[in-house]
């Protein structure tokens, strides 16, 4: 099973997020960070994504559009049924 060590220091300053792709890839060693899925395995670099963690439509988050910290390597499946699903603040409180 992989295992992910994301770096200790932001590679670069961009206000474009897509510029983090090669750095979050290689974070994550080119495997989805939800289903541990090996880009090899599912056809591809071009099946994955860079998914927002903390979903970019939610308001509360969009400071962190293009926080490298908040984006996270996955395949194209992952990504679409993660979507902008975050836990309700009652959810949170309960762990």
């Amino acid at each position: 099973m992989p295992v992910f060590l994301r770096r200790r220091t932001s590679p670069l300053k961009t206000d474009d997020y897509t510029k983090y792709r090669p750095f979050v890839r290689e974070d994550f060693r080119e495997c989805c960070a939800y289903c541990l899925l090996h880009e090899i395995i599912a056809g591809g670099e071009a099946n994955f994504e860079l998914d927002h963690f903390r979903p970019k439509s939610r308001p509360k988050f969009a400071g962190l559009i293009n926080d490298f910290y908040n984006l996270y390597y996955a395949c194209h499946v992952c990504n679409q049924y993660k979507g902008q699903l975050w836990p309700t603040t009652e959810l949170s409180e309960r762990g």
